[in-house]
């Protein structure tokens, strides 16, 4: 081996040393990552052994989505977010000039119809007052006589029709169903309403006086689940203040899990039982919508009654 060779050699294990010892200086002076706080305060169980769900506040008779049977443009809105609403008070109407037209037309008919009803009368009348019995044939007598039962007929088929025309003007104006809070407004005026079920509904009325909250649980622990078990709820991102819940009831059908709690092993496809709970809503300011992390007691679920 020639002395070119030894040097280049040399040289190699040199810059390797170094750039070993670069490494290590780098690694050693590095600053040890801090452990990152949680941006939200993470609620933890109260309970030794427990079962885990999400849950949604609503008020006590969910949402209602309010529409309208008649489509057609809106002229009145009568009520604004946030407004108590009692039992049919209105709370927006369609535009019924077409239904008062026609309703219009509906009384002329029905005018017309007592007329000629009062006129084939006093006909009958005439004829059933002549005391000779063979001026008048039985046959035309008779013609008269179902004449004037026709026309009292006509008069309570106008009735009807008037009274189907008057009903769908009260059906243009839409009434509260219940006595409590509106939620949300969408209908604007000016605007076309169509009828049937939207995706975003007109307006969303619900009874807030009792607040529930809805939970999914997963369906793996749906055995065994109490209704006497006691349950606890952490506003989403408040992780002190266990607020307590009041079991009301659990819907049977298991159905998909919509509630996601933004984990990455979380599975959309999986099905849950849903508990409703409720609880006092006066000194806590919980809005309807907002997430809940709540904890059941699994002790008291191993032997239900």
């Amino acid at each position: 081996m020639n002395k070119k060779s030894i040097i280049n050699r040399y040289l190699l294990i040199f810059i390797a040393l170094i750039m070993l010892a670069y490494t290590l200086i780098s690694v050693f002076r590095h600053p040890k990552p801090e452990l990152a706080e949680p941006s939200l305060p993470v609620a933890t169980s109260p309970f030794k052994n427990y079962i885990a769900g999400i849950g949604v506040i609503e008020p006590q008779s969910e949402n209602i989505a309010i529409g309208t049977s008649l489509p057609g443009i809106i002229t009145k809105v009568y009520v604004r977010v946030g407004q108590k609403v009692k039992l049919n008070d209105p709370l927006f109407t369609i535009d019924t000039r077409d239904a008062e037209a026609r309703l219009a037309a509906q009384r002329a008919k029905l005018a017309y119809a007592i007329a000629v009803a009062r006129e084939s009368k006093n006909q009958l009348k005439l004829y059933e007052s002549v005391d000779d019995k063979r001026a008048i044939s039985v046959e035309e007598l008779t013609r008269r006589r179902d004449k004037a039962a026709l026309d009292e007929a006509n008069i309570e088929d106008a009735k009807a029709a008037l009274e189907v025309v008057a009903t769908e003007i009260e059906r243009l104006t839409v009434k509260s169903p219940i006595i409590g809070s509106v939620l949300k407004v969408s209908a604007r005026l000016g605007e076309y309403a169509p009828a049937g079920v939207l995706a975003e509904p007109l307006i969303i009325v619900g009874n807030t006086n009792v607040m529930h909250v809805r939970v999914e649980v997963d369906e793996t622990n749906s055995q065994g689940l109490s209704p006497q078990a006691k349950a606890v709820g952490f506003l989403r991102g408040i992780g002190s203040g266990a607020i307590p819940l009041y079991y009301i009831r659990t819907e049977p059908l298991l159905a998909s899990k919509k509630s996601l709690s933004n984990q990455g092993s979380e599975l959309v496809d999986t099905r849950v039982l849903v508990i409703i709970y409720s609880f006092n809503n006066e000194k806590i300011g919980a809005y309807i919508g907002q997430q809940m992390d709540v904890y059941i007691d699994y002790e008291k679920n191993n032997a239900p009654k």
